[in-house]
């Protein structure tokens, strides 16, 4: 079975075990991948905890942030127990959920795509994600020139348009 690319800002889902209730999906964001012999076991038992296994060779794992719930905490995992997130299997929930902004998916034009760009906790539309001919690439359209961002969510918008355009690229 071959490995799926996970690269820096994708997301994956990893199951979390639940005592007498079913078994939860966490979302996780991804720093890096490498190859180890520490990861956490899957569904992951609380405390998560990595292990060092006796293994032939090193396996492929990806560290991880968890969404919301521990974001300074990179954990280890084996690539094979992630589902990398494309969409989430939970249509209420918008996968690209930053800690401010989400970007929401408008419908898409016929060689790109276009985003609204809402503060997460009062659902405004800030501005847009969309593709600026001229410079060839994913842009931020402010509507309002009244509208104040500070360097989080400056940061947020360019993670993911930086994540739009690896997309776009192929790589």
């Amino acid at each position: 079975m071959k490995d799926i690319e996970l690269f820096f800002g994708d997301y994956v889902e990893i199951e979390q075990k639940r005592h007498g209730i079913k078994n939860e999906i966490y979302l996780h964001k991804v720093i890096n991948t490498s190859n180890s012999n520490s990861w956490v076991d899957v569904p992951v038992q609380a405390p998560a905890t990595e292990t060092l296994h006796k293994v032939k060779e090193l396996e492929p794992v990806v560290s991880c942030i968890c969404s919301g719930i521990s974001e300074t905490e990179v954990l280890k995992y084996r690539i094979k127990d992630v589902k990398k997130v494309l969409k989430s299997s939970n249509h209420d929930f918008n996968y690209e959920t930053n800690k401010y902004l989400c970007f929401e998916e408008l419908e898409p034009r016929p060689k790109t795509k276009q985003f609204a760009v809402k503060n997460k906790s009062s659902e405004f539309i800030l501005g847009y994600v969309k593709w600026y001919a001229p410079w060839r690439r994913y842009c931020f359209f402010i509507d309002q020139a009244d509208l104040v961002f500070d360097s989080v969510c400056l940061g947020e918008i360019q993670d993911f348009i930086t994540k739009l355009m690896w997309e776009r690229k192929g790589v």
